[in-house]
Formats: structure tokens, C-alpha cells, sequence
């Protein structure tokens, strides 16, 4: 059933030649008429040096046609010749060379033809040849489906990241296949299709080996990949945050195109420069593609839209005693960077803290002002009224501690009255037990609850003449 030759094996028996570079070659010959024909396929060589090492280790000697195969005549008969018209056979510079046979009469009619110098083919065992009926040792090895090694790709020059699907269902084989994706991932397959990702640039070769038919017989193929780098896409601005109504300049470099998204306060969505006017901070991709490859990567920038400070400011009290403290706190203002208060008339007469405590030593009425700034110079003012006097107050009660629990401060600020005895303020968790405590004699105090946890405290503040308690919530 086999109409393909793949191989030949040639037994030779012996083999000398001075120069082992000398060409014995071999030819296949149509034998449908019964007698050596044109010959069919291409010529395989093989050197003197190879014949005698084969002969020497006791080895056939192969011919191979795996890269030509012989398709046979539709008789499937033919003939294997070996051609030996490159040896000398003069006395003194002869060459050696023979093929083992069988003995004479154990193939009747013989197998053995030769060539002789008029150019005609004679039968071993016929008049004017050699009068012997044998045959050599000359193993021709068929098939029916020569393996071959073919395949298609999807692409042969990609960016880095992108990935080839190679398909080998050209291929003809039996037994084994085998992709080998140097540079590729996965490196191996055996798969007849595979999807390979290439993530370096560089040259790659994509190889496909089979092996097969009926003797086992190997083919292979390969194909040149390019993979082309992405480019290095980088964005810069101007500034990285801006005020609102201001805009900001975006500069891409490292390709050839560029594509801005989200389109949203840009001036430009393609290009390396677009300006940005944001009402609202917001992220920037720009993509960038190299023409000549056309591999892109991107990049990406956050633009910070700084909203304008507004102050905002509580006190204690707006009507008090002369000496006795008021807590202004500006710790809710939204967006302020920096804090200037003045308090006219007052102790301190300036901060430049979220919050303070300020007395009045002489009675009247008097502004505190908050100015909150923050990047965009835009200034926000808030002026509070305060009345010192102690007009319309129980006197009782202006001579009471006073506390305020600053939040913002993690911090309790107490104002403390007049006393020939000094204070002691306790700091008690929800279980009673003391966690801070402090004494002084003077008229401020400051307790700080940055290191409690959250809950709920009481503050107690005794002498030995007056006392007062107050909640608050550390969060």
C-alpha cells in the first residue's frame, strides 16, 4: 500500500578510498517495464569517508530522501542503483568498494543489474553480464503519508504584550509535535493550534518539529518573528493642582500620536499638548502609538482642583465676664490652609492655630476675625462680636470653671475663676476610673485626650470651695 520512499539502507561489505571526499551517489529508477527506467526524484549523495566509517563499524550506510521523497510510479515498481562512476579502479590508485549479497542461485532471476560502458542495463544472471542469480543488500523503507512540517500565523511582527496564534493542521505526522516559541510563552506545545504571548521585543524564531510516517520519520519548519517594543509614554503638567477657573498645560512625550481621554475640560484630545481648565479633580490617560510599529502604551496624570477656604468659626460664649475665657474654634473651615485670627482687645491678640483661648481685661465690645487661606489666595472672613462685662450674667455663675472640649485639638481647654485654693480636674472613662489628672492654680489649662481611645468622658473640676463637671466624646 506504500507509495512513498523515504530511505534507503545499503550493506556494504567493504570500502577503501584515498581521498574520502569521493561522491557515491544513488539514483531511483522507474522499473514499471520490467527494467530500469528514468529515474524518478533527486539524487542522494554520500562520501567515501561515510561508507567506510558505516563499513568499519559494521553499519548500513543511509541514504536519506526525508527532505525529497520519492513518489513512486503507479506500478510501484522501481529500482535502487548505486552509481560508482566517481571511483578508479587502475592498478596502484584503485578504490575498493562492495555490497554484500546473498549466494549465487538463492534468487533466481537475479535482482542485480548493471549499467555497463555502453550505456545499456544488464541482468546479473544474463549472457554478456555476470552469469550470477542474487541479490543485495539493499533495503528500501516506504510509506504512505511522508511527514511534513507546515503552518500558518496569525502575524509575524507584533508589540510587545501581543500575542500569534500558529496553526499547524497543514502538517502531515503520526507520532509526535512539537512547537518550540523561544522568546514566547509558553515555550512548548503540543497542541496543533496555540496562542503565543511575546512580552520583549526582539527577533524569534517560531519552530515547528514533527515526526512521523511509517518509519518514524522527522520534518520540521520555522518562521521569523518580530516583536517591536512599546513605547515609553510619559506625561508631564504645568501644575498638579490648580484653583478653579485655572488651567493647567499636559505635555506627552515618548511616541509618535497621542490620544487624551477622558475628554472632560481639555482643549484637545489628540496631540502631545492639551490644556486642562478643571472645575473638579480629575485623571488623565493619554495613549501613546509609535507610527512605525504601531505598539502603543499609556500613561497617566491626576489633575487636583482646589476648591476655595470658607471659615467657619464658633465661641464659647459672645457674652462674659472680664477675665473670664472664651474658646474660638475655626477647626470646621473647609479647604484653609493656614489660620489668622485677630481678637482686638483680647489675649493673645493673634493665632495663627485652628482655635484659641482668649480673655478681655477691660470691658467693651469687641471683633474676633478669621481669615483661612489655602493655595488659591482666595480668602474667606468671618467677624464675631464680643461683649465683656458680665452685664445681665449671674455673678455666680462667671465665677464658675468653664470648659470646652476642642476636637479638632483632641483637647479639653478649661478657663478656671479666681481662687485662693488651686484645681484639680480629673479626665473619668464610662467605667469611673481617672485616666487623666492635673493641679494648677492658674487660669487656664489644657488637657489632651490624643491618646484615648473613643467613647465618652467626664471632666471634674474641684477645689476646695466649688466644683464642676462636664461630658464630652473623644471620636
Amino acid at each position: 500500500p506504500y507509495t512513498i520512499l523515504n530511505n534507503v539502507w545499503v550493506a556494504f561489505g567493504r570500502a577503501y578510498s584515498a581521498n574520502q571526499a569521493k561522491i557515491v551517489s544513488m539514483k531511483i529508477y522507474d522499473g514499471t517495464s520490467g527494467t530500469p527506467g528514468a529515474q524518478i526524484g533527486t539524487t542522494i549523495n554520500a562520501t567515501m569517508g561515510q561508507i567506510m566509517a558505516d563499513e568499519a563499524g559494521g553499519y548500513y550506510t543511509e541514504y536519506s530522501f526525508v527532505n525529497s521523497p520519492v513518489t513512486l510510479p503507479a506500478s510501484k515498481k522501481f529500482f535502487v542503483s548505486i552509481i560508482l562512476t566517481n571511483l578508479q579502479w587502475q592498478t596502484g590508485v584503485h578504490d575498493t568498494l562492495s555490497i554484500v549479497s546473498n549466494t549465487n542461485g538463492q534468487t533466481t532471476p537475479s535482482a542485480i543489474w548493471e549499467r555497463q560502458s555502453d550505456n545499456l542495463w544488464y541482468q546479473y544472471g544474463t549472457a554478456g553480464s555476470w552469469n550470477l542469480n542474487a541479490s543485495l543488500y539493499i533495503h528500501p523503507f516506504l510509506t504512505n503519508a511522508n511527514s511534513t512540517a507546515t503552518f500558518t500565523q496569525s502575524a509575524t511582527s507584533i508589540c510587545e504584550g501581543g500575542q500569534i496564534l500558529f496553526d499547524a493542521n497543514g502538517s502531515t505526522f503520526e507520532d509526535t509535535l512539537l512547537w518550540f516559541f523561544p522568546g514566547g510563552a509558553p515555550l512548548l506545545s503540543n497542541n496543533v493550534t496555540q496562542s503565543t504571548i511575546y512580552n520583549t521585543a526582539g527577533a524569534y524564531q517560531a519552530i515547528l518539529y514533527i515526526v512521523g510516517g511509517g518509519c518514524h520519520l522527522f520534518d520540521s519548519a520555522f518562521v521569523n518573528i518580530t516583536v517591536n517594543p512599546n513605547p515609553a509614554v510619559s506625561v508631564t503638567a504645568t501644575s498638579t493642582s490648580v484653583c478653579i477657573g485655572n488651567s493647567t498645560t499636559l505635555t506627552a512625550s515618548g511616541a509618535t500620536t497621542y490620544v487624551w481621554t477622558p475628554a472632560t475640560f481639555l482643549s484637545a484630545t489628540t496631540g502631545p499638548v492639551t490644556v486642562s481648565t478643571p472645575t473638579s479633580t480629575i485623571t488623565y490617560n493619554v495613549q501613546g502609538t509609535t507610527t512605525a510599529t504601531g505598539c502603543s502604551s499609556n500613561s497617566t496624570i491626576e489633575i487636583d482642583v482646589l476648591t476655595n477656604p470658607v471659615a467657619v468659626a464658633t465661641e464659647s460664649a459672645v457674652n462674659v465676664c472680664i477675665g473670664q475665657p472664651v474658646v474660638f474654634d475655626g477647626s470646621q473651615s473647609t479647604s484653609a490652609g493656614t489660620f489668622a485670627w485677630t481678637f482686638t482687645g483680647g489675649s493673645p491678640a493673634t493665632s495663627n492655630a485652628s482655635s484659641a483661648t482668649v480673655t478681655y481685661a477691660v470691658a467693651g465690645t469687641y471683633t474676633a476675625q478669621l481669615i483661612v487661606t489655602n493655595a488659591c489666595e482666595d480668602d474667606t472672613v468671618m467677624s464675631q462680636v464680643i461683649n465683656v462685662g458680665c452685664t445681665g450674667i449671674d455673678p455666680i455663675a462667671a465665677n464658675d470653671p468653664y470648659a470646652f472640649y476642642n476636637a479638632a485639638q483632641h483637647q479639653l481647654e478649661i478657663a478656671l475663676p479666681l481662687s485662693e485654693n488651686s484645681f484639680t480636674m480629673n479626665v473619668f472613662n464610662a467605667m469611673g476610673q481617672i485616666v487623666r489628672s492635673i493641679s494648677t492654680s492658674d487660669l487656664k489649662a489644657v488637657i489632651t485626650t490624643e491618646e484615648l481611645a473613643s467613647g465618652v468622658y467626664t471632666l471634674q473640676v474641684v477645689n476646695a470651695t466649688m466644683s464642676y463637671s462636664m461630658k464630652f466624646v473623644r471620636e
